[in-house]
C-alpha cells in the first residue's frame, strides 16, 4: 500500500494551491454575479416597461375608446343643447315678470280708486236706511287697504323674483362661457380622432405580442443564468471542505494512516468532481450570457421601434389636450353650476311667498264681491236713500270685477312663471349630462395616464438597456477565462491523489479510526452532490440516504437553503 505520508511538503503545496484557487473562483464569480445583478435590475425595467406597454395598448381596447370618445361627444353636444334650452327659458321668464309690472299698476291704481269710494259709499250710507243695519263701507275700506298692502308685498316679491332670475340667467350665461362654451366643437374634434384609434391600437398589437415573448424568453433565460452562476459558490464550498478535512487530518495531527488516507481518497473524488461540475456548468454559461445580451438588444431594438412610432402618440396626444380642456372647462362651470342651484332654492322660498300672497288676495276679492252683492240687495229694499246707495254699490261693484278681472291676468302670468321656476328638470338634467361627462373624461384620461406611463417606460428602457447588455456581456467574458481553472483544479487533484490512488476506500472505511474520519468529514458538506459522492466512495450509500431521509429537521428545502451568495 503507497505510504500516504511519503509526500507531506507535496501535499502542503497543493493545498496552497487550492486555496488560492477557491481565491481565484470566489473573486471571478462574485463579479460575474454582480454584473449579472447589474444587468438584472435594468433588465427587470425594461421587462415591466414593455410588458406595461402591451396591457395599456388592450387596456385601450378593452375600453372601446372610439365609442368612448363617442359617446363623449354627443353628451357634450347635448348639454350645449340643453344650456342653450336653459337661458332661452330664462330669458322668457324674465320677459314674462317684466310684462306683469303693467297689470299690476293699473290694479294697483283701481284699489286706490275702489278706496276712494269706499269713503263716498259711507256718507250715502250714512244717509240712508241702511244707517246702523250695514257697515259695507268700512268693510270695504278696510278689505281694499288689505289688498292694497297685499298688492304691496306680492310687487316686492315680484321684484325680488325678478332679481333672482336676472342672477340666475347671469349665472347660467357665466357658467356657459367658463365651461359648456369652452366645449364647442371639441365633441366633433373627438368623433374624429376616435374613428382612427382603433385600426391603430389593432396594428400596434402585433409588435407589442412580440415584445411580450421576447420578454418571456428573456426572464427564462435570467433564470437560468441565475441557477447556473450559483456553481461558483457550490465548488468554493466544495474545495474549502476538502481542504479543512486535509488539513484537520494531515502530517502532524495524530491521524491513523487508514484514516488519512480515506480522507485523501474522498478529497481528491470531491476535487475532480467538482472540477466536472464546474467544466458542465462553463460549457454553456458563457453561451447563455451572451444570449441574453442578444435578447436585450432585441428588447431594445424594439424598445426604439415603438419610441419612433409616433402614430399612436399622434392620435393620444390631441385627445390627451381635448380631454384637458375639456375637464378644466366642466371644473371650472362647476361653481357656476352650483351658484344656479343655489338661486334655484333661493327662488323656491319666494315662489312659495307669492303663491300665499296671491291666495290670499283671492279670498279677499271674494269678501269684497259677496259684500257689494249684499249691500245691493238691501239698497234695492230702503225707501230713503236706496237709490244712492244702490249707485254706489253698483259702481263698488264693478270696479271690485275689473280689480278681479285685473287680478287674474296678474296671477296668470305670475302662475307661469312660478309654474316654470318650479319645474328644474332642466337644471337637474343638464347637471346629470355634467356628472356623466365629467366621468367620461376620467376614465379616457386614466388611458391617455396608462399611455404616458407606457411613453415613460420605454425612455427608461433605452437608458438602462444598453447598460445590462455590456453587463451580460461583461459576465459572459469572465465566465469564458474561468475555463483553465478547470484543469488547474483538476492538476491539483492529480497530484493529491498520487500518493492513493491503489486504496481501496471501501477497505478502509470499515476501520474504525478512518470511518470516524470520513464521518466527521461528511458533517462538513453543504452540496448535496458532496454527499451522495462521499456516500458511493465509503459504500454507505444506501444507508446514509435512509438515514437523511428518515431525518426530519433536514429537508432539500433546508439543503438548498445552505447556498449562499458571494
Amino acid at each position: 500500500m503507497p505510504n500516504p505520508l511519503a509526500r507531506p511538503v507535496a501535499q502542503h503545496d497543493a493545498l496552497t494551491a487550492l486555496q488560492a484557487e477557491i481565491d481565484a473562483i470566489e473573486g471571478a464569480f462574485s463579479e460575474a454575479v454582480e454584473a449579472l445583478i447589474s444587468g438584472r435590475e435594468g433588465l427587470v425595467k425594461m421587462i415591466a416597461a414593455l410588458r406595461s406597454y402591451e396591457e395599456g395598448l388592450q387596456s385601450c381596447i378593452d375600453q372601446d375608446l372610439p365609442q368612448v370618445l363617442g359617446r363623449l361627444a354627443a353628451r357634450l353636444a347635448d348639454a350645449e343643447t340643453r344650456d342653450t334650452e336653459s337661458l332661452r327659458k330664462l330669458e322668457r321668464m324674465i320677459s314674462d315678470i317684466s310684462g306683469v309690472e303693467a297689470p299690476m299698476h293699473h290694479l294697483r291704481e283701481l284699489i286706490r280708486t275702489l278706496e276712494i269710494f269706499s269713503s263716498t259709499a259711507s256718507v250715502v250710507e250714512a244717509e240712508s236706511e241702511l244707517a246702523g243695519r250695514s257697515n259695507f263701507s268700512a268693510q270695504i275700506k278696510s278689505l281694499s287697504l288689505k289688498s292694497f298692502t297685499g298688492l304691496q308685498d306680492l310687487r316686492t316679491l315680484v321684484g325680488e323674483l325678478k332679481l333672482q332670475l336676472v342672477s340666475l340667467k347671469t349665472a347660467q350665461e357665466t357658467h356657459a362661457s367658463a365651461g359648456l362654451q369652452r366645449l364647442a366643437g371639441i365633441g366633433d374634434r373627438l368623433t374624429q380622432l376616435g374613428r382612427g384609434v382603433a385600426g391603430d391600437l389593432a396594428k400596434a398589437q402585433a409588435p407589442a405580442r412580440r415584445v411580450h415573448d421576447v420578454a418571456g424568453q428573456v426572464g427564462e433565460r435570467m433564470n437560468r443564468t441565475l441557477a447556473s452562476l450559483q456553481i461558483g459558490d457550490s465548488v468554493r464550498q466544495r474545495l474549502e471542505h476538502v481542504i479543512e478535512a486535509s488539513r484537520t487530518f494531515g502530517p502532524g495531527t495524530g491521524t491513523p494512516p487508514s484514516a488519512r488516507l480515506l480522507i485523501g481518497i474522498i478529497g481528491v473524488r470531491q476535487l475532480y468532481a467538482a472540477a466536472d461540475a464546474l467544466s458542465r456548468e462553463l460549457a454553456t454559461l458563457p453561451g447563455d450570457l451572451r444570449a441574453l445580451r442578444a435578447d436585450t438588444g432585441t428588447l431594445l431594438t424594439m424598445g426604439q421601434d415603438l419610441k419612433s412610432d409616433t402614430t399612436l402618440s399622434a392620435r393620444f396626444l390631441p385627445i390627451k389636450d381635448l380631454s384637458a380642456r375639456s375637464l378644466s372647462a366642466l371644473y371650472a362651470g362647476e361653481a357656476h353650476r352650483r351658484t344656479v342651484q343655489d338661486r334655484l332654492r333661493a327662488m323656491g322660498a319666494i315662489v312659495q311667498d307669492v303663491k300665499g300672497t296671491l291666495d290670499r288676495q283671492a279670498v279677499l276679492d271674494e269678501e269684497m264681491k259677496f259684500g257689494s252683492l249684499n249691500v245691493s240687495l238691501l239698497s234695492r229694499s230702503a225707501i230713503r236713500g236706496g237709490s244712492a246707495m244702490n249707485y254706489v254699490t253698483h259702481e263698488i261693484a264693478e270696479l271690485i270685477i275689473r280689480c278681479l278681472k285685473q287680478r287674474l291676468e296678474v296671477i296668470d302670468i305670475l302662475s307661469d312663471i312660478v309654474a316654470s321656476i318650479s319645474d328644474t328638470q332642466d337644471q337637474q338634467a343638464l347637471s346629470a349630462d355634467l356628472d356623466a361627462i365629467r366621468d367620461d373624461l376620467d376614465g379616457l384620461t386614466q388611458v391617455l395616464h396608462v399611455w404616458e406611463a407606457l411613453s415613460g417606460g420605454v425612455d427608461a428602457l433605452l437608458q438602462t438597456g444598453p447598460a445590462s447588455a455590456a453587463a451580460f456581456g461583461a459576465c459572459a467574458d469572465q465566465m469564458e477565462v474561468q475555463v483553465p481553472l478547470v484543469d488547474r483544479v483538476r492538476e491539483l487533484a492529480a497530484q493529491l491523489g498520487s500518493a492513493c490512488a491503489e486504496a481501496d476506500p471501501k477497505d478502509l472505511y470499515r476501520e474504525p479510526r478512518a470511518s470516524e474520519a470520513a464521518d466527521w468529514m461528511r458533517t462538513l458538506y453543504s452540496v448535496p452532490e458532496e454527499r451522495d459522492l462521499h456516500d458511493d466512495i465509503c459504500g454507505t450509500f444506501g444507508s446514509n440516504r435512509a438515514e437523511r431521509a428518515a431525518d426530519p429537521d433536514e429537508s432539500e428545502t433546508d439543503r438548498d437553503e445552505e447556498f449562499e451568495w458571494f
